[in-house]
């Protein structure tokens, strides 16, 4: 039968698996996270890492230990929510940038400031074109006058015979 006790509290290995997983610091894996918990018992490296892997496996499964997963997943969720932004938070403070700059006599920076909070608005919009020469766009007429130009540049190196050396195969 499954546990269904989202509610039961975390023991101390648990904590701790959830503590390693989540931690923005490392990259752990379910094993790596399960290994550091002090989960594995004893034996080999390759036997421990076998029993870890087991172990983080089931510590993230819903049925059987929906409260660690509640908690994983919480941290997670939390960690996001400190992570995001909204453009209406982005730009109060943009704006708070630019106030300080120009109470400071720095109005090099809030003019920037209130360059990057009207980008972000949309007020501006940046055209950019590339344009390219590309031998395939080039009618007939342009690839020859482009030969020639060519030619006419290399002129002196192609002409110039002096660097030749004449080799001759036995």
């Amino acid at each position: 039968m499954a546990n269904t006790n989202i509610n039961k509290k975390l023991n101390i290995r648990q904590r701790k698996f959830v503590d390693v997983f989540c931690s923005g610091e490392t990259n752990f894996s379910l094993m790596e996270s399960a290994l550091a918990s002090g989960y594995g018992g004893k034996g080999t490296l390759e036997e421990r890492k076998e029993k870890a892997r087991v172990i983080g496996s089931y510590l993230m499964n819903e049925e059987k230990y929906p409260h660690v997963r509640a908690e994983v997943e919480r941290r997670f969720k939390q960690a996001q929510e400190k992570s995001e932004i909204s453009l209406d938070q982005h730009l109060r403070e943009l704006a708070s940038l630019r106030d300080e700059a120009r109470d400071n006599n720095n109005f090099s920076a809030s003019v920037k400031a209130e360059e990057l909070r009207g980008k972000a608005s949309g007020l501006y919009i940046t055209k950019t074109e590339t344009t390219v020469n590309h031998v395939a766009s080039l009618s007939l007429e342009e690839t020859a006058m482009k030969i020639a130009e060519l030619q006419e540049k290399l002129k002196p190196y192609l002409e110039d015979k002096s660097n030749i050396i004449d080799v001759q195969a036995d």
